[in-house]
């Protein structure tokens, strides 16, 4: 009893000191003094001294050989700096750091730290003792080598001792010091080996404990030539040895460590691996099976992960089969997974199924890992996919859910979380009604919990899977954004050398939220980066990895798509090149009946449909896709959605071998299948849009291969209708829907709902050129001109006249109407709601300067911003009396357009005669022109471009083209102008002495390249202006009147490297500055950014030079300066209030492009945009002659004009009048010359 009772008295005191004494051996170590016993302390001391001798007494032995001796060097070292006397003169020379020690202090030593290493690895040592022992032993041992002579022969085998010690105790503290302390000694003693030894034991502890140590840090530099080390080792020994068995199996270890964190080399692997057989045929393997079959299973399962090797998965399947066989749940998980490995090599279903339960299996068990978790997590999700039963699913989490409980066994492993959201988010993809919250839920407790870079960086790409999907269903652009940030900022958390798993993972999330970026914006950039980081992907992936089929279909995918929209500019067949090389070596690699073909069979199908949409895609093209997708769909995919994309691409084949072929049964064989598309995919699903898609596009041809919607007209009406109102379809595709259903509502005679669907278009517009985008991407969007022409026609036969203006007048000049939202006084907003209003500004000045960043990070934030834009905007227009805050003006501000003048607004549709909505004093009145067809209007338009470029060949060609031009003023004037004026009751000329009546031409589609102002007898009737919009001359008449000081800049350059010369240049511009005078720039004096600050400071200008328009990219016409270029695009952002008028004698100033003819994308829109409110330019190229002789004319009448806005059209009008009386049969000279503004 009274041992009992000493043992716990002990026991209590050791806990109340264990600070104390665990700081003596850290100070030997770091030859540190031990810290200094207070009185109160030694106190204790004393006590737990009495203790601890009165407990090693009663065991009856040796004062120096029991365990509580150590707790009695460890106190009096403490003690020792106090009370010197206190320790016995035989263990002074131990606890006192500077003590000399002879040859008896070092044995006696040695004896101790011999004892005390024993005592500390005996079980029957009590556990309260053994950590003390250690130390001591330790303590000893540093003592003993201090006072040891350098050639003692004993050294090597004290440094074991010591190593031992050492490493016992650093698993008792896990202190990082303890095991490089155990390092340490351990290659002391290698180095110090009795000389002849092999050194065999003493290289096989040191690999021991380096590759502990290295595992720890997952770190391999520190193993050195410690490979080097059991090879000699190894090779010293005899092989049939019972030592060599144990040897061989360090060596094992120590050569996977060394390669533990390289993810390509397999050298050490392999030879690790022989070694590994060689064991296995040892006589004595029997007596070890049990420990190293574990070993050989992992050591071929990290062989297999680096090469993918078949029959290195075979052998690690055989062993693991056999350990399952004797410990089932301790091995099942890890069965599991190697068998899910060979059905992804070999397609087998059966290992897929056996896989899935034996990793579930595994869970259940006492050895699970939170990685078993997350591999079940992804083999229950991939079974899912590929049969479709939700039950595969609920039973996952059933396994899963309980674990990640609180009190669970994995509630706080990130790895966990992450395979419960992989889960619950497959659950909600499969449910009706998609709740993202518990599989987001899940992901962000992940993120939570992630301790390890790696872990942040998986726990961040699966949060934006999810924010991708929970995008997709509730179309949040805030959603999306934030995805896209999630996976930047993976990559940013990425550690310095990641694995596979990772880059794929974030890669992935990446790809999927770039991808949703363009689709909902239209930003090809988006596409562009998407499509850069899938081919890193493909390039970096593993030669074998379970998802390699999906990844490299997702990444044609995006090469098919990113063609698709390169397709207009005559791009892209590159892309689809590489897409299809890529599918046929992937589909070349993968065995049929293999679950990953269904993937690589529609990517090619992919392919071989958007071959449709290059020039020389013909009729093979087309039997090819559909002879491809009838193939696919005889053994087609488990998966619904798969099934249905197949049945959707047939019928988009379908269309376009009937387009080539004109077999009409193509068409009802197309709509079986886009039905069967719609019928695959349930409502409110985000895919469901494109089966509509495919079967109002198939409705459409039919009702032009049939004349008309007679027999599909209520199908027609319903699949538009619903198509056009899914919440899931991106603004342009909502856009297209909207405008099909208004086509076929008016071809039906519905009126009403066709002009409802054209108001949803029109009203769409502005989301479609989403701020975000880049400025090709808006110029891409518009360049459907049906849209507006269609809104005019279906408004006016609705009777509908001021609908049908504010439907033309909303749907051009978007892209100026974008650029002068920047600008918009915000007066009443701020008097009003001022928290908006400086919300409002702030977003403006933000959007301002985030224009011209292109990089990523710059494309993020003008998304973000673009987002802000369009809140902010919805908040204004939600409060009383801003409803129409930065909208479109309603018909009654257009009508003011006609209070100084009539003006005439033509159209023409795509099908159909053209029509002129005439404002002026009286109000509006329609004018029929039955004689305007868009497609005249359209080949004139041509024939104009091609007769222009053609006259400056030969003077027979100029002589053709001036007869074409008279003819084509002639045709003007029959089917528009006169029509027009005879409305307007103007049939005549004024009275003499009278000058002619204003008119401001604001034509749309061909018609803007069109020269009405000189069709006919229109300029003896009256003085011809331009508008781009009915909103731009109404901004124009706006704008204060200038300073008296008008101040020209005029600037000349009449030669350029490079460009024809222009000799009337000069003369032009000194004509110009000899009237108004002003400042003249001239030649090479010419600087781009010069004349940019200077047209701050002149509200007159005047440019004599080159000019090139490109019609595909208007925005990047431009006049061409010594050092430089002034573009469409610079002068856009220009803001200058004070210009009132510019001169731009150069070629094609005032031509749009042809994609975007309502646009107004000439340099004369430009500066109208900036600020200038009367512009001329010219619609083509006039010799030097005319231009000077114009331009002298215009300038000598402004210079005696008073005060107020200068007469720039009428002088124009006038010069041009002059010369067209002394050469009326050359039009080309006279007619080219345009005025815009009031």
């Amino acid at each position: 009893m009274v041992g009992w009772w000493s043992g716990r008295e002990l026991r209590a005191l050791l806990a109340r000191h264990e600070e104390q004494l665990g700081a003596v051996w850290p100070a030997f170590r770091d030859s540190a003094t031990p810290p200094r016993a207070t009185p109160e302390h030694l106190l204790g001391l004393a006590e737990l001294l009495r203790a601890a001798g009165r407990s090693g007494g009663e065991r009856g032995a040796e004062a120096d050989s029991t365990p509580e001796t150590a707790v009695v060097i460890l106190v009096l070292a403490l003690c020792h700096r106090l009370q010197p006397a206190l320790a016995p003169p035989p263990l002074r020379v131990l606890v006192d750091p500077v003590a000399h020690l002879d040859a008896d202090d070092v044995n006696a030593a040695g004896r101790l730290t011999a004892r005390f290493a024993e005592l500390a690895r005996d079980q029957r040592t009590p556990h309260h003792l053994r950590r003390w022992c250690a130390d001591a032993a330790l303590l000893c041992g540093t003592r003993c080598l201090t006072g040891s002579a350098p050639g003692d022969p004993r050294l090597g085998v004290l440094h074991q001792v010591v190593s031992g010690a050492a490493e016992q105790r650093f698993e008792i503290t896990q202190d990082p010091a303890d095991e490089d302390t155990a390092i340490a000694h351990a290659r002391a003693s290698y180095d110090r080996r009795t000389p002849g030894s092999s050194g065999a034991e003493e290289a096989t502890r040191l690999a021991r404990l380096l590759g502990q140590h290295c595992a720890r840090l997952r770190d391999a530099s520190p193993m050195g030539d410690v490979p080097d080390l059991v090879r000699a080792a190894l090779a010293a020994t005899d092989p049939a040895s019972p030592q060599w068995l144990a040897y061989a199996a360090s060596a094992t270890g120590a050569f996977v460590t060394a390669t533990a964190h390289e993810k390509q080399s397999t050298e050490l692997l392999d030879e690790a691996l022989e070694l590994q057989r060689a064991i296995r045929r040892h006589p004595n393997y029997g007596l070890i099976r049990e420990q190293m079959e574990p070993t050989c299973a992992g050591l071929l399962a990290q062989r297999f992960a680096r090469r993918r090797d078949g029959e290195i998965l075979q052998e690690a399947v055989e062993i693991y089969e056999a350990l399952y066989a004797a410990r089932p749940q301790r091995y099942a998980a890890d069965l599991g997974r190697h068998l899910q490995y060979r059905y992804q090599l070999h397609g087998d279903t059966a290992d897929r199924r056996r896989a899935l339960d034996l990793m579930g299996e595994g869970l259940t068990g006492p050895h699970s890992t939170h990685e078993a978790v997350s591999s079940y997590g992804a083999a229950a999700v991939h079974e899912f996919r590929e049969t479709g039963e939700i039950a595969v699913i609920d039973r996952a989490l059933a396994v899963v859910t309980p674990l990640t409980l609180p009190g669970g066994a994995y509630a706080e492993a990130s790895a966990a979380h992450r395979a419960l959201c992989m889960l619950r988010l497959a659950r909600a993809d499969d449910e009706a009604a998609f709740d993202h919250r518990p599989a987001e839920a899940a992901a962000r407790r992940a993120l939570s919990l992630a301790r390890s870079a790696a872990d942040r960086a998986l726990a961040l790409g699966v949060l934006a899977n999810v924010l991708v999907y929970r995008y997709r269903f509730g179309h949040d652009l805030a959603v999306l954004d934030e995805a896209v940030a999630r996976s930047r900022e993976g990559f940013a958390a990425l550690p310095a050398d990641p694995d596979s798993e990772l880059l794929t993972s974030l890669r992935g999330s990446l790809i999927m939220a770039l991808s949703d970026r363009h689709t909902r914006t239209g930003h090809l950039a988006a596409l562009r980066e998407a499509v850069t980081v899938a081919e890193q992907l493909v390039a970096d992936i593993p030669q074998f990895e379970a998802e390699t089929p999906v990844v490299i279909g997702n990444v044609a995918t995006l090469l098919i798509e990113y063609a698709r929209q390169n397709a207009g500019r005559g791009l892209g067949g590159a892309e689809l090149d590489r897409a299809q090389r890529l599918v046929e070596r992937a589909l070349d690699g993968t065995a049929p009946g293999h679950y990953g073909r269904h993937h690589l069979v529609s990517a090619l199908g992919g392919v071989l449909l958007a071959r449709f949409q290059q020039p020389d895609a013909g009729t093979e093209a087309a039997e090819a896709a559909v002879r491809h997708y009838e193939t696919a769909l005889r053994n087609p995919p488990a998966d619904p959605l798969r099934r249905a994309g197949l049945y959707g691409n047939l019928a988009h084949a379908l269309r376009e071998r009937h387009r080539h072929g004109g077999d009409r049964e193509d068409l009802d064989i197309a709509l079986a299948a886009a039905r069967k598309c719609v019928r695959l995919v349930p409502p409110g699903h985000p895919l469901r849009g494109g089966c509509l898609g495919a079967v109002s596009w198939v409705l459409r041809d039919i009702a032009r291969a049939d004349g008309g919607h007679d027999a599909v007209r209520d199908q027609a009406l319903a699949v538009n209708a619903e198509l056009a109102a899914d919440p899931a379809l991106p603004p342009a595709h909502k856009v297209a829907a909207s405008v099909r259903l208004a086509g076929v509502a008016h071809d039906v005679g519905d009126e009403e709902r066709a002009l409802a669907a054209m108001r949803t278009a029109i009203d769409t517009l502005p989301l479609v050129m989403w701020r975000g985008g880049d400025r090709s991407d808006h110029e891409q969007s518009l360049s459907d001109s049906e849209l507006r022409s269609l809104a005019a026609t279906v408004a006016l036969a609705a009777g509908k006249p001021y609908d049908a203006l504010e439907l033309l007048e909303a749907g051009r000049g978007l892209l100026a109407a974008q650029a002068l939202e920047l600008r918009t006084d915000t007066e009443d907003l701020a008097a009003a709601h001022p928290g908006l209003a400086a919300r409002f500004g702030e977003v403006r000045r933000q959007l301002e300067t985030a224009t011209d960043d292109l990089s990523a990070p710059g494309a993020d934030r003008r998304h973000r911003l673009a987002r802000e834009w369009q809140e902010t905007l919805e908040a204004i227009r939600a409060r009383p009396g801003f409803a129409d805050f930065l909208r479109p003006p309603r018909a009654g501000r257009l009508l003011s357009a006609g209070a100084h003048g009539p003006v005439a607004v033509v159209t023409v549709g795509q099908e159909g005669t053209g029509h002129a909505l005439l404002l002026d004093s009286t109000g509006l009145r329609v004018c029929p022109l039955p004689g305007l067809t868009h497609q005249e209007a359209r080949q004139q338009s041509e024939l104009l471009f091609q007769a222009v470029a053609a006259a400056g060949r030969s003077g027979l060609a100029r002589a053709f083209a001036e007869q074409f031009t008279g003819d084509l003023l002639e045709w003007l004037w029959t089917t528009v102008a006169e029509p027009v004026l005879d409305t307007l009751g103007i049939t005549g000329p004024p009275p003499p002495g009278q000058e002619p009546p204003r008119l401001w031409w604001c034509p749309s589609g061909p018609l803007t390249f069109l020269p009405l102002h000189a069709a006919g007898a229109v300029p003896d009737r009256v003085v011809s202006s331009y508008t781009p919009s009915l909103a731009a001359l109404l901004r124009a008449r706006e704008r204060a009147a200038p300073e008296a000081d008008r101040k020209p800049l005029i600037v000349a350059v009449p030669e350029l490297d490079g460009q024809t010369p222009l000799p009337g240049a000069l003369r032009e511009a000194e004509l110009a500055h000899r009237a108004v005078g002003g400042a003249l720039l001239r030649g090479e004096e010419v600087r781009a950014d010069a004349v940019r600050d200077a047209l701050r400071a002149h509200p007159w200008v005047h440019f004599a030079c080159h000019g090139v328009q490109d019609p595909e990219q208007p925005s990047q016409g431009r006049l061409l300066l010594p050092d430089g270029e002034l573009s469409v695009l610079d002068m856009t952002r220009l803001h200058l209030p004070a210009a009132e008028f510019a001169y731009l004698s150069a070629c094609e100033t005032a031509v749009g492009g042809a994609r975007l003819p309502d646009e107004a994308l000439h340099l004369a829109g430009a500066l109208q945009l900036a600020g200038f409110s009367q512009v001329i330019g010219t619609l083509w190229r006039v010799d030097d002659d005319s231009s000077a002789e114009i331009a002298g004319q215009v300038y000598d009448r402004l210079a005696t004009a008073g005060p107020g806005a200068p007469p720039a059209a009428r002088a124009l009008h006038s010069a041009m009048g002059r010369l067209r009386e002394r050469y009326p049969e050359r039009p080309l000279s006279w007619a080219a010359h345009v005025h815009s503004g009031v």
